[in-house]
């Protein structure tokens, strides 16, 4: 009897040990580990640094460890995280040569970006490594728009494989792109499903910046965020109050000239073109913290589109709309009129000089008013305001009228 018992008790103890096998292989397969050939990461990553490599499991972080660029070690199944660097950088010319490559050229590769982790998985189906990194670049940099009085810029995230394979990734990518000297990021958050094109874009708009601003791009593995500088174009501006002025030359308007995106004490040169009309001066110094005024004379009739461009910066421009001189003509005519009327009354000559005085003060009165307007030339010896409105030009037309046309004498040589 005792020798049955313990027959049974050991084979009770050999089919737990044989069960507890058993489940322990799935187990230890599971937990299986390889090292990574750092000749994968030569490129960008110095040999015996120090990385963080994360273990990410369903978008969050399920274990870290510190090791050597030399040693790291990753799980057969799953992904992980290297985190080799704490900041932005800019690709290496090798991966950039890979970059444009799976770009086709279709994204800038002026100023490349490299947010610095690796992310390891285990490639689908093949069996083999899937290994990439988040690029992104400036697709639109920040630039003036004069139609919304803002900077504008797009920044396009793209995932490239630094392996051969090129499996689709097991979960997308998280991305959150945060600035406070932003107006607006649409959209602050993407999901990145696959490697290479089409890129990932997000949209900024900022008021009032210079040189660059600050942004930062954090991952599940970063939530913190990396910080990276973006770039200012800066920009040449020219507005004015008007854009209509009364034509054949009747009429001028103030252009102010600004440069915005830079805080620099250098100066730019500025030259102005018009379709139609003349720009006093015609090129001006303009600093960055000091804007600049220059004066538009109409000419003709019609649309002018007036230019200002600077080597280093983009043009702007404006279109003006010289009109017929209506306003002009009547309050010339009307003040000439009566101003030869008022001359008529205070002079001793008899009433049948009537048409004669009022025809010459209306003629007399058009004419000081156009040689003043037009020309700059005060033909009576009086100067009203520079600026054009009906009551300054009834008034001059008026006075004209009644004092006449004086001209200066000529210089007499002793």
């Amino acid at each position: 009897m005792k020798q049955y018992a313990g027959q049974l008790t050991f084979s009770t103890l050999l089919v737990s040990f044989t069960l507890t096998l058993i489940a322990f292989f799935p187990i230890s397969s599971n937990a299986q580990k390889r090292k990574l050939n750092p000749a994968l990461f030569r490129n960008y990553v110095k040999p015996n640094s120090n990385v963080d490599v994360k273990t990410v499991a369903d978008q969050k972080v399920r274990e870290t460890t510190t090791t050597t660029s030399n040693n790291i070690v990753v799980p057969d199944k799953g992904k992980s995280v290297i985190l080799y660097q704490d900041r932005v950088t800019k690709i290496d010319m090798v991966s950039l040569k890979k970059y444009d490559s799976v770009t086709e050229g279709k994204l800038p590769d002026k100023d490349v970006k490299v947010i610095p982790e690796l992310h390891v998985e285990a490639a689908t189906g093949n069996g083999g490594t899937l290994t990439y990194r988040i690029l992104f670049t400036m697709k639109q940099p920040l630039s003036y728009d004069a139609s919304s009085n803002s900077f504008k810029g797009k920044i396009g995230f793209l995932l490239m494989s630094d392996s051969d394979n090129t499996v689709p990734v097991k979960e997308p990518v998280k991305i959150e792109v945060r600035s406070d000297k932003t107006k607006s990021i649409v959209p602050d958050k993407v999901a990145i499903d696959h490697l290479s094109i089409e890129s990932t874009d997000v949209d900024l708009v900022a008021d009032n910046v210079a040189d660059s601003i600050s942004v930062s791009v954090s991952t599940v593995s970063h939530p913190e965020g990396y910080v990276t500088f973006l770039q200012v174009e800066p920009a040449l501006e020219i507005s004015t109050n008007r854009k209509e002025l009364q034509g054949f030359g009747i009429e001028e308007t103030d252009i102010d000239v600004k440069l915005k995106g830079s805080t620099s004490a250098d100066s730019v040169k500025v030259v102005f073109s018009a379709e139609k009309g003349t720009i006093t001066p015609g090129s001006i110094n303009v600093k960055f913290r000091d804007p600049a005024i220059v004066t538009l004379r109409s000419q003709g009739l019609g649309n002018s589109k007036i230019t200002a461009s600077a080597s280093s910066l983009n043009s702007s421009s404006l279109v003006f709309m010289f009109n017929f001189p209506w306003a002009f003509l009547l309050a010339s005519l009307i003040g000439g009129l009566l101003g030869g009327f008022v001359k008529f009354l205070s002079s001793d000559k008899k009433k049948k000089f009537l048409q004669k005085i009022v025809i010459g003060g209306v003629l007399t009165g058009l004419i000081v008013a156009a040689a003043y307007y037009g020309l700059g030339i005060s033909v009576i010896g009086i100067k009203i305001s520079a600026f054009v409105n009906e009551i300054a030009v009834f008034a001059l037309s008026a006075l004209g009228a009644i004092v006449g046309i004086r001209l200066p004498k000529p210089a007499v040589s002793e």
